[in-house]
């Protein structure tokens, strides 16, 4: 206990904030309308990668159509793809398909509970559906999802709102399909969850308590609670979105969104220790973050902009450079900035 306590003590004086490089246009809807995002990496021409955002819901009577919004790296959008009810979106590359290798996408899709696999066609850069038959999940109330890539064998995982996680196996032999080959109970509601390929790690943010640990592989062990949520902590209710920075060598951080304080949470990939939180605040003409739910970060160098890559967080209530209201977007922050604060923590 008082181990616990000195060190929310000391990670209290580990927090920071930087500022928004830029952001992506606003939502076309208010309202709570947008998740999660995704970033296609442009293997070609990095600083021509896409980001990808799901846009949940449109808050209207009757309600309008909704679906996947693709950005520039700029924050223009660029395409709507529309369809289903997304929630969490993941991508994983390398995935080799009919003697090609192609970037495999997932989405969840709340009011469905389904799953859909889509790819970036290469010919035009547009978004594009794998398969003509979406996959059940055989939930209720599904929300989370995160990819896992064990050599060339692809899982996904999914939780929802009645505490469930379940694991998919993918398949595209003859043709595209999915199974289940794993599904076990959290003591309460998850959402957000990200897998380390490296590793063969499953990190779950369990939204009221804390963030666990599993085995990815198919039958792996009961989970390793590795943070908890606590009222002198960094980590406040709800947790929800996970991603993982990537330094190389199985090196880097993963990084967990805290809504209920508007920060995220920096952890050691290989220790699991909680290094440093963060805020985004107002810089110029761009506002800060608040309560985020999805956050994606990348460590591909994107050319002067963007040399060791960016962080991009959900802004739930974004504003204008009047201070106006506006819908909600995503806010693109410089990992050189995260970064220094990181490595002037560690006395480096």
């Amino acid at each position: 206990m008082l181990e616990s306590l000195w060190q929310s003590i000391l990670l209290a004086f580990s927090l920071f904030s930087v500022g928004a490089n830029t952001e992506t246009a606003p939502s076309p809807f208010p309202g709570d309308s947008l998740d999660d995002i995704a970033i296609w990496v442009n293997k070609s021409n990095p600083e021509d990668s896409l980001i990808l955002a799901t846009l949940k819901q449109s808050n209207q009577a009757p309600p309008e159509p909704v679906g996947i919004l693709v950005y520039s790296l700029e924050g223009k959008q660029l395409q709507f793809l529309e369809g289903g009810s997304p929630n969490n979106i993941d991508i994983r590359y390398g995935y080799s398909h009919e003697g090609k290798t192609i970037a495999v996408i997932a989405v969840s899709h709340w009011w469905h509970n389904y799953v859909s696999l889509l790819t970036i066609d290469p010919t035009n850069l547009k978004l594009i559906h794998l398969t003509a038959k979406n996959a059940d999940t055989g939930l209720h109330q599904t929300r989370g999802l995160c990819l896992f890539k064990d050599a060339n064998q692809l899982y996904y995982f999914v939780t929802n709102s009645l505490d469930e996680v379940r694991q998919f196996m993918v398949n595209s032999n003859l043709h595209w399909s999915v199974e289940q080959v794993r599904h076990f109970k959290l003591d309460s509601n998850a959402e957000g969850c990200v897998a380390d390929d490296d590793h063969g790690t499953l990190y779950i943010a369990e939204e009221s308590s804390g963030i666990w640990k599993y085995d990815a592989r198919p039958g792996g062990d009961r989970g390793e609670k590795i943070a908890s949520l606590s009222w002198l902590g960094s980590l406040r209710a709800n947790l929800e979105g996970m991603t993982i920075y990537d330094s190389g060598n199985g090196k880097g951080y993963f990084l967990v969104s805290s809504q209920g304080n508007s920060r995220y949470a920096i952890f050691d990939r290989v220790s699991n220790k909680q290094l440093a939180t963060f805020r985004i605040e107002a810089n110029g003409k761009i506002d800060g973050t608040s309560k985020s739910d999805g956050i994606d970060v990348s460590s591909v160098n994107y050319g002067p902009r963007f040399p060791s890559g960016f962080f991009i967080a959900h802004d739930d209530k974004n504003k204008s450079p009047d201070g106006s209201p506006q819908h909600q977007n995503f806010k693109v922050v410089d990992w050189r900035l995260i970064q220094k604060q990181i490595d002037k923590i560690a006395g480096k």
